[in-house]
């Protein structure tokens, strides 16, 4: 699901899915996006790629301490990510700048695999911790929301 499609939309095949709600929520606060066809495909399962899309947006993890946007870090990192793929900039932030998701043996991140109940817990402990020790280190704080409505963003108090 290519995440840089975000907005308030109206996708074709969302309407009566028990989901609609939180999809509609989702993309009026540009969390997520639909396909280029017009669908959402609620009941597909998740990329790699688009998990971590949904976790940078979700978690606030848009620009960092260098102050480098999301989508200008070097996604040399991978060798199946090009610097042209819609996911390419979500991956090296991920990866680089906050370091939640990591490759395989032979140097690629598989964007366009399901992603699996492991992979998403190895995720979440991946980027709790980064949190947790940014926090301990510079007290920042996760009283506010996101920019996108969402909850914790790494502010200072």
């Amino acid at each position: 699901m290519p995440f840089a499609e975000t907005g308030p939309a109206s996708f074709a095949d969302i309407a009566g899915h028990w989901a609609e709600k939180a999809i509609n929520d989702w993309t009026t606060r540009e969390l997520a996006g639909g396909y280029p066809d017009g669908t959402f495909r609620p009941d597909a399962s998740i990329t790699r790629a688009e998990l971590v899309a949904l976790v940078n947006r979700a978690f606030g993890y848009t620009e960092l301490a260098t102050g480098q946007a999301l989508g200008t870090a070097s996604s040399a990192t991978f060798n199946d990510v090009a610097a042209t793929d819609w996911y390419a900039g979500e991956i090296a932030q991920a990866a680089a700048a906050v370091g939640y998701i990591g490759g395989y043996p032979d140097g690629t991140v598989k964007p366009h695999n399901p992603v699996t109940r492991q992979e998403v817990s190895v995720m979440l402990s991946g980027f709790c911790l980064w949190t947790a020790i940014l926090h301990l280190a510079t007290g920042l704080s996760m009283k506010r929301k996101s920019r996108h409505g969402a909850r914790p963003q790494l502010l200072r108090p």
